[in-house]
């Protein structure tokens, strides 16, 4: 029979297909031209122990249009027909896309039939003549689960296109490339992408297995290492390294590349078979990396430049620590740093510093030798390219510059160091012949190197000026000393005079005295005693000011300095009809002290408090811990007022004194014993309520024998 070609509309959706049938029965089409044959396959197909639902086609054209519009589990279709042939209409279903299993009818058994049948995509064919239920059950089971075999390998194969679909767009977007290996044969297939950062020609398709050739010399035997780890029978496969690799043009790119060994598990050994991975250019981050890794040097290399300078306290050492620094730190050939400093007759110098030539003590020139210093113009800094074309953006010390003798400059910074009071101390210059070597970058480390400077130079002159200060001050305690000391002489010289001769009169050895002479003697002594005393007190507080004070520290009982001080006031305090009281502590307790000084201490306290207590009582007590001994002296005189408790211990300040009062003493008994009880490690504070009394507390050492 002639063939003829049939084909289906492939606008027809085809119906989808239905899983192997288990609870229900299956669709079956016959096709067949002949009533008879159609009802032999029928019968066959009801007695083959499957449960079918048989529809019937009885040509060509009925089963190519019956076909489309139902979802037949199997088809069994005649090769001979009245308006066809079935290879005809089994190649028109394809045609369609159609994946429909279909057993071919045939009348005989034609090999070369059969073989035509099966390329054309016949599942199985039968002969009729050798028609049985049994076969029939038998090729339509096979053709059903082959038909079903192939829905799943499409659906599989349309998976696996999606998700290499997706694979690619995802290494696109990342801008990775792959690499696949083959061990065995040593071909390499890589992707464009792997192929452009690896710097070989994007068209080149399979390649051997030199594919890393371009890496980096320096880095080849660590990529070989980490190819032959992976590659290790004995290892896990993973391969993963950074390395930079080399283009044709000599540029140098940081690369990513990770992989995976697949091994083939034989009986006796494990051989890697296959060897597929990525590579990812990294240059950009490595850059980036290399960047902060630089930042972070160069603030270290600042912070070390800063901490020293802050610790150095001498000029001329941190000036030239700055010009060294700032001109290594930016790559500068050479530096000028032109320091702005006094001269004689209140003009003004520049003195210039120098690094990175051969050099001598710094320069300095005068002012009006520089044009008005012309340095001094710039108060921000200044970074140029090239000064050659641009000369009037700044003026250069007279080192730089392309004159005869001068150091040829062409890049330039220039940068200010400006003190916290916003005075120009100095100006940076830093020069290299070649045109355009600072940057944005060096602007901001030389400007925290001039903040640095800046500081260090203020700190400098702070001290200088303080330590000149104190040369003064020490100077003039020198003089104070020295006159207080001449003055202690000539004033006790006459004094003891006056009582040497008072006192000659009081014995009658120039002849008899009335008693009105004699009280008149008696007052000369007594002013001469509280003129002596004030005298004292000067020459102490004056040798306290200077640290002139000498303590001779021992360890005496606390109740002996005590019973010392009480033999002396309390007459007094008998006299003026006051109760005193002194109360002993342990004998065992003793102070670490001079003895002479806290005898001085207590006994100015005892005598504040018999002169401004009118009537009732001054009182003393003490107790001691493991290290100091606390002594008070109570009184119930007339107290302090509140505004002025925090000055009694001024030099010079008195309290409770009027225009109608006279009392003795200039106001340094307090001054002197707070400043003694600190020396000797302890201190004297007072409470007072005006009208109520006072306590004033001395605090000593306590002796550790």
């Amino acid at each position: 029979m002639k063939e003829v070609s049939f084909e289906l509309s492939r606008a027809t959706e085809p119906p989808p297909r239905r899983s192997i049938p288990t609870a229900r029965s299956v669709h079956v089409l016959v096709v067949d031209d002949d009533i008879v044959d159609r009802m032999a396959v029928r019968r066959a197909l009801a007695r083959s122990g499957v449960d079918v639902n048989i529809d019937e086609a009885t040509g060509a054209l009925d089963a190519l249009s019956t076909v489309p519009r139902n979802d037949f589990d199997c088809v069994f279709l005649d090769y001979h027909l009245g308006d066809g042939n079935g290879l005809s209409v089994l190649r028109g279903i394809r045609g369609a896309g159609l994946d429909v299993p279909v057993v071919m009818l045939t009348s005989q058994g034609d090999e070369a039939v059969a073989v035509e049948l099966m390329k054309a995509g016949a599942a199985d064919y039968i002969v009729k003549s050798a028609l049985t239920p049994e076969g029939v059950g038998r090729s339509l089971l096979y053709a059903v689960s082959l038909g079903q075999a192939q829905v799943a390998a499409k659906q599989a194969q349309a998976e696996l296109r999606a998700t290499a679909e997706r694979l690619r767009l995802a290494t696109t977007s990342a801008d990775i490339g792959t690499w696949d290996l083959n061990l065995a044969s040593g071909a390499m297939v890589s992707d464009e992408r792997c192929r452009s950062i690896l710097g070989i020609d994007p068209k080149a398709g399979t390649m051997n297995s030199d594919l890393f050739g371009a890496v980096h010399p320096d880095d080849r035997e660590r990529f070989q290492r980490a190819r032959q780890h992976a590659l290790d029978p004995a290892g896990d496969g993973h391969f993963e390294i950074e390395a930079r690799v080399v283009d044709d043009d000599e540029t140098v790119r940081w690369i990513d590349a990770r992989g995976r060994a697949f091994f083939n598990e034989g009986a006796d050994s494990r051989r890697a078979t296959r060897f597929i991975g990525t590579v990812l250019d990294i240059t950009v981050r490595k850059r980036a990396e290399e960047s902060l890794r630089e930042d972070a040097r160069l603030i270290e290399t600042l912070h070390n430049i800063g901490s020293s300078l802050a610790s150095d306290l001498d000029v001329g050492h941190i000036v030239q620590t700055v010009t060294d620094e700032g001109t290594k730190v930016v790559g500068a050939r050479f530096g000028v740093f032109c320091q702005f400093v006094p001269g004689e007759n209140g003009t003004s110098r520049i003195r210039y510093t120098l690094s990175g030539i051969a050099r001598e003590s710094p320069v300095e020139v005068a002012v009006e030798d520089r044009d008005e210093s012309c340095e001094g113009t710039v108060r921000q800094i200044v970074r140029i390219d090239d000064i050659r074309v641009d000369r009037n953006r700044v003026c250069l010390p007279p080192q730089l510059g392309w004159d005869e003798g001068q150091l040829p400059t062409a890049s330039c910074l220039a940068v200010p160091v400006i003190a916290h009071s916003g005075e120009l101390l100095a100006t940076l210059f830093l020069g290299h012949p070649e045109p355009g070597v600072f940057h944005e970058r060096h602007e901001r480390l030389v400007g925290g190197l001039a903040g640095w400077a800046a500081v260090a130079m203020d700190n400098a002159r702070l001290y200088e000026a303080e330590q000149h200060a104190r040369g003064l001050a020490e100077r003039a305690n020198r003089t104070k000393a020295e006159f207080l000391s001449s003055m202690s002489h000539d004033l006790r010289a006459p004094l003891n005079a006056v009582a040497g001769y008072a006192q000659l009169v009081l014995d009658g050895i120039y002849g008899p005295t009335t008693d009105k002479m004699r009280d008149g003697m008696r007052r000369i002594l007594r002013a001469q005693q509280h003129l002596l005393a004030i005298i004292r007190d000067i020459l102490d507080f004056a040798r306290i000011e200077a640290g002139h004070i000498r303590l001779d520290m021992s360890d005496v009982a606390v109740n002996e300095v005590l019973n010392g001080v009480s033999v002396m006031i309390e007459p007094q305090m008998t006299a003026k009809n006051l109760e005193y009281e002194c109360r002993p502590g342990p004998a065992t307790v003793a102070l670490h002290t001079d003895r002479e000084r806290a005898v001085q201490i207590l006994l100015n306290l005892l005598t504040n408090a018999l002169k401004f207590t009118d009537k009732g009582s001054v009182k003393v007590d003490w107790e001691a811990n493991d290290h100091i001994v606390t002594i008070n002296v109570r009184d119930t005189g007339r107290g302090i007022p509140a505004d002025r408790v925090g000055q009694i211990f001024e030099p010079f300040v008195q309290v409770g004194r009027d225009a109608n009062e006279a009392r003795q003493g200039i106001g340094l008994g307090l001054a002197i014993s707070r400043q003694l009880a600190r020396s000797m490690g302890g201190d004297l504070r007072t409470e007072s309520v005006e009208g109520s009394g006072s306590v004033f507390t001395v605090e000593l050492p306590r002796s550790s024998s």
